[in-house]
């Protein structure tokens, strides 16, 4: 968002900081939403790379519930009233002045300051100079000169020295521009940017390329001066700047693009482990080889002697000595059949394996295609990337004290606890000794089962339980949250322990994203 626009939508909250404010609001994981004045309010944009403000009329849209950590933080620190609303220049930062609250936890004062200078756009929060919480942490391996996360000293960007359009006259604004290309501007005025540059030369109908002289220089100035006069009614009528519907419509479009991009990124994972086992199972076709060669040996010897009940010492073709593993359960010759049964089976399976491989990779470039294109997507196009690659949703069924119970993509049951007689429930009385159970590590949550039903259960649906572990936790609004699972039979409860309290063993981690069903 360009400069301009920022003061423009700083100016318009200026007016309603005498009317008190409202409790933060959240539409989704990057837009916040500040009632000013009992008839307007501030939306905050975060999604990179097109971080901006918008000032509109009061709503209901949102809910109080944070979304994000760095919204808790917004929450809990940035409770009090709005004090100020400035900007640095026309820069792109605007900040925002919050009075300390008193009460059971009293909060001093904290000042929001929103960066937003595209893809590297920020929100931070800063008390005595100090940054308290950020969006995004910006530590020395990706700046080595101005680093933002909670703890160090806040530095803001640095500063430069350019003309205020604002403050100029017609003849300071003809002076400045003289000889420059519009392309050139935007080093020259603050508060002017490229989107504001291609308006202006629309509405001048001067190139960018053109040099500003004569008349070309007059209908700049003149274009100028009525961004300057009127800039977000001017800006939004040239195009340059987007409406409510306009804005509602990009969001509705980046949510889609995240949602495409989520989908076809999974799939990718599934293409790409699908690889890796197709490639396992074919290389394992070159011991085919020995396995026929000790087979007929095997029967070329059906007398020898088993040493150690695991070994037997066979004569070769060639004559020399052989040493060969045996079942000893099994006779020689019986042994020399499991080989060839189980070098047929290699053959098959490498066979099978080249096969879906071919599908597998055509699938995988494909996705790879999809995902490069992704950016350039219109809504639709966005769309029909969802009806295509967007997995089914599981089932979910309420089973009334039994907790919740969904089916994963692969068909496994997984029941998840809502509390800590459900918890008991399903650990205690449905679950079976070789169930997967699982839990988020060291947060109070929802034991979680997977019902195997005598199979083994792919790290897909590991994966996929995790996510429900993680998100039925206290932990819930964690990016990466560890969860710890193990089978049943390692699961106990400790004498005298109230419902839903465990101890367990032999467990392993995943870290995954958190996942919620609605009807949970």
């Amino acid at each position: 968002m360009e400069g301009l626009l920022i003061a423009d939508v700083l100016a318009r909250v200026r007016t309603a900081l005498a009317g008190g404010r409202g409790d933060w609001r959240f539409v989704d994981r990057d837009t916040a939403i500040l009632p000013l004045g009992g008839e307007g309010e501030l939306w905050i944009f975060s999604r990179l790379p097109n971080p901006g403000l918008q000032w509109r009329e009061a709503s209901n849209l949102g809910r109080k519930q944070p979304l994000t950590p760095f919204q808790e933080q917004l929450t809990a620190r940035a409770g009090g009233a709005v004090l100020e609303a400035t900007q640095p220049a026309l820069d792109r930062v605007a900040h925002l002045s919050f009075a300390g609250t008193e009460g059971f936890v009293s909060q001093p004062p904290v000042a929001l300051i929103l960066e937003l200078t595209g893809r590297n756009g920020n929100q931070i929060l800063v008390q005595d100079g100090r940054v308290v919480a950020c969006q995004r942490e910006v530590r020395q391996d990706v700046n080595r000169v101005r680093q933002i996360y909670p703890g160090v000293t806040y530095r803001p960007p640095p500063p430069y020295e350019k003309l205020d359009p604002r403050k100029a006259s017609t003849q300071g604004l003809r002076d400045a521009l003289t000889g420059l290309p519009p392309k050139r501007v935007k080093s020259v005025l603050d508060g002017i940017g490229p989107r504001l540059t291609h308006a202006l030369c629309e509405a001048s109908g001067v190139s960018a390329d053109e040099t500003l002289e004569g008349d070309a220089l007059d209908r700049f100035v003149g274009a100028l001066e009525a961004l300057v006069a009127h800039p977000l009614q001017q800006a939004e009528a040239w195009g340059a700047w987007d409406g409510v519907a306009t804005q509602r419509r990009r969001l509705r479009q980046d949510a889609l693009h995240s949602k495409a991009e989520r989908a076809l990124r999974e799939r990718k994972r599934l293409l790409e482990r699908r690889t890796f086992d197709a490639e396992k199972t074919i290389a394992a076709e070159a011991d085919v080889h020995t396995l026929k060669a000790e087979a007929d040996l095997l029967y070329a010897n059906p007398t020898a002697t088993v040493h150690d009940g695991t070994t037997v010492t066979l004569q070769d073709f060639d004559g020399s000595s052989r040493v060969v593993k045996v079942d000893p359960r099994l006779s020689l010759p019986e042994n020399a059949n499991a080989r060839y049964a189980q070098a047929k089976r290699r053959e098959a399976r490498a066979q099978h394996a080249r096969e879906r491989l071919q599908g597998v990779t055509a699938e995988l470039g494909r996705v790879d295609g999809l995902l490069n294109q992704l950016a350039d997507m219109d809504e639709r196009a966005l769309q029909d990337v969802l009806s295509e690659w967007l997995p089914e949703r599981p089932t979910v069924r309420p089973e009334g004290k039994g907790g919740l119970a969904v089916t994963d993509p692969r068909g496994f049951r997984v029941w998840v606890g809502r509390n800590a007689r459900e918890n008991d429930r399903i650990t205690f009385k449905l679950a079976k000794s070789k169930d997967v159970w699982m839990h988020a590590q060291g947060v109070e949550g929802a034991h979680v089962l997977i019902q195997a039903g005598g199979k083994d259960v792919p790290f897909d649906t590991i994966l996929f339980a995790a996510g429900l572990a993680a998100g039925h936790s206290k932990a819930r609004f964690e990016s990466q949250v560890p969860v710890d699972y193990t089978l049943k039979k390692h699961v106990w409860r400790p004498k005298g322990a109230p419902p839903g309290a465990v101890h367990f063993a032999q467990q392993k981690t995943v870290f995954v994203k958190p996942t919620r069903r609605s009807d949970a």
